[in-house]
């Protein structure tokens, strides 16, 4: 009986409010082993003696245990900053055709009168550097329309709706791939490579060639869905759809729905977890399809990685919403939420994070006459590029550098759940060298 009581002591103060987080398992396993051993030391203690024992074993596991990550609260600072580029000739796309290459400084955009191209812009001043693309098509370098940019070593992927090309720096075409897959909904560059969410994990290209997946050999899609659901089915192909994905080091990371997956080239697959603010806040500015409309909203606008290693998932700002995204550190799961309180005005869309600020794609006030009397109204389309620093306003301690990172974090996470063994099997050679 004293020993069923122990038991249920240590697990009952494993998620007590005052522990300052939540006690590992293998240490409430190591708590209880413990304290059996010592009642079994002093022959039947009574129920008091066995109590205290215990209060003073959790309080050295309390005081050792890790302390709660700190969660800081960011603020996008409106009246700061600079402009990259602006004026009423532009009309950036805000989904899809984007991407920042830390290392050079560089970011990927596409404009909506040029659909077929992607600009390479200097952050420094807003310069083009180069565009990618010969148009509309589906010859070498043409596209059939901009569904996904990232940056790569020296150069940029872009993806259409079935291929994956690859330019350098200089313009030269290098690679079309195809995933071999329904759709490519977003991409990311994993070693270098490209890879792309698929149902259940990632397919990416090896650097011989070929396709492979995390986990290994996973089945085609219509294996995937279910048979005796076509609703059911068609949510989860447009979650698909919709999802998003970003590269650290060696781990490809996919938001679908409301939660990240994580999928490391050496076959470990473990979740991030999503904010619980920022989930519950994407969980109530998430419009509910109608039913029957056959209409699929998406979670989040769009997910990437910044120069230290975080992921940075953004909300849609045309819903009203507290957060307009968070940075996560893989390593220690610390996070930043970002708030921007310009953004009840939804002239503005968070598109990532570049060293200590936000890039932000905003439309322009102007002044119109409406009724005989002068209006502000905003334009249409983003027509200008910001980098708007990004402020601290409180929480708890600052998230301090994690020992483990990106592929150094799969590592660590490799005991959770493992599928494969390291490089995925290639399941066919479906890309040219050009």
């Amino acid at each position: 009986m004293q020993i069923d009581l122990i038991a249920l002591l240590v697990l009952g103060l494993r998620h007590h409010p005052s522990m300052p987080t939540a006690l590992p398992l293998r240490r409430v396993r190591r708590a209880h082993q413990v304290l059996m051993v010592m009642c079994k030391a002093a022959r039947s203690p009574a129920p008091g003696r066995i109590f205290g024992l215990a209060v003073v074993l959790l309080a050295g596991l309390a005081a050792s245990a890790s302390p709660l990550p700190g969660q800081e609260r960011m603020e996008i600072d409106s009246r700061g900053g600079r402009m990259i580029v602006g004026g009423m000739k532009y009309a950036f796309t805000t989904f899809g055709g984007n991407a920042l290459d830390h290392a050079r400084g560089v970011l990927y955009v596409v404009e909506s009168a040029d659909p077929f191209r992607v600009q390479a812009l200097s952050l420094s001043d807003g310069r083009v550097l180069k565009a990618f693309g010969a148009g509309e098509g589906d010859g070498p370098g043409e596209l059939r329309g901009v569904v996904a940019v990232a940056a790569v070593d020296d150069g940029v992927l872009v993806a259409d709706h079935g291929r994956v090309l690859r330019w350098d720096s200089k313009g030269n075409l290098l690679a079309s791939w195809r995933p071999s897959v329904p759709g490519v909904p977003s991409i990311c560059s994993l070693r270098s490579e490209p890879a792309t969410p698929v149902l259940g994990g990632i397919a990416f290209r090896p650097p011989d060639g070929g396709i492979s997946t995390i986990p290994a050999n996973l089945p085609p899609l219509e294996r995937l869905l279910p048979r005796d659901d076509p609703e059911a089915a068609e949510e989860i192909a447009m979650e698909i759809i919709a999802s998003n994905i970003a590269c650290a080091d060696d781990v490809a990371y996919v938001q679908l729905g409301n939660r990240i997956m994580a999928y490391s080239l050496n076959g470990a697959v473990f979740e991030l977890p999503i904010p619980t603010p920022l989930a519950e806040d994407a969980r109530r500015s998430r419009p509910e399809p109608r039913e029957g409309s056959g209409t699929y909203t998406s979670w989040y606008h769009s997910m990437s990685s910044d120069d230290r290693g975080r992921i940075v998932l953004i909300q849609l700002s045309l819903r009203a919403h507290e957060f307009a995204g968070a940075a996560i550190d893989p390593g220690t799961g610390c996070y930043s939420l970002i708030v921007d309180e310009e953004d009840g005005h939804r002239s503005r869309q968070l598109m990532g994070v570049y060293r200590d600020s936000a890039l932000m794609y905003e439309r322009d006030r102007i002044e119109r006459e409406l009724d005989g009397r002068m209006v502000t109204v905003l334009t249409t389309s983003t027509s200008s590029i910001w980098l708007r620093p990004i402020r601290d306003t409180g929480g708890a301690a600052p998230c301090q550098p994690g020992p483990a990172r990106g592929g150094r974090a799969g590592r660590r996470h490799a005991g959770r759940r493992r599928h494969g063994r390291g490089w995925a099997a290639s399941l066919s050679t479906s890309d040219t060298r050009i």
